[in-house]
C-alpha cells in the first residue's frame, strides 16, 4: 500500500468519526475533542512510520482525504461486488428483525456522497435517511428506565 492510501487509511480512523458525530450526534465534537483527535493521528501516524501530518492540522487532513478519494475512487464492479457482500450480512443482523431488509439502504445513510459514486449506491429514499438519523438518538430521547445501575452507566 502507498504512503498515500495508509495516510488515506488514518485520516478515515480520524475524520470519518468527527464528522459522523457532527451529523448525528447529540452534540458537535468541540474544539478540544478535535485538538485530541489530530493529536491521535498524528502520534499514530509517527508509531506507523508514516510522513508527519501535515501543518494545517486536521483541517488539512480533512482535505487530503476528500482529495484522494476523488482522485481515486471510481465506480467498478469490484466496488459494487464489496457494497453487496458487506452492506447487508452485518447491519442487518444489527437491526430489529422488521427493520433488516432495509439493512442495504441504512448502511447507505452512513456512507457520504463520494463513497456512494465510488460503490455504486443509490442514495437511500428520505424515509430511510430519516429513520437512520432518528434512530441513534432515540434512546437518549426517550424516557428513563432507571437501569442506569447496570454496568458502564447504560
Amino acid at each position: 500500500m502507498t504512503p498515500e492510501l495508509m495516510e488515506y487509511v488514518l485520516a478515515c480512523f480520524t475524520v470519518c468519526p468527527l464528522r459522523f458525530i457532527d451529523a448525528h450526534g447529540h452534540r458537535p465534537v468541540t474544539d478540544d475533542e478535535r485538538a485530541t483527535a489530530y493529536a491521535f493521528h498524528r502520534d499514530l501516524a509517527a508509531a506507523l512510520g508514516l510522513p508527519p501530518s501535515p501543518a494545517g492540522g486536521l483541517a488539512e487532513v480533512a482535505r487530503r482525504m476528500d482529495t484522494c478519494e476523488t482522485r481515486h475512487f471510481a465506480p467498478t464492479e469490484a466496488a459494487r461486488a464489496l457494497w453487496r457482500s458487506t452492506s447487508a450480512g452485518l447491519p442487518a443482523a444489527r437491526l430489529p428483525a422488521p427493520l433488516a431488509p432495509l439493512a442495504s439502504a441504512v448502511t447507505a445513510t452512513l456512507l457520504d456522497e463520494p463513497l456512494r459514486t465510488a460503490l455504486g449506491v443509490r442514495r437511500p429514499p428520505a424515509p430511510v435517511r430519516a429513520l437512520a438519523t432518528y434512530a441513534p438518538g432515540s434512546r437518549r430521547r426517550g424516557p428513563r428506565t432507571g437501569r442506569r445501575d447496570r454496568p458502564g452507566g447504560r
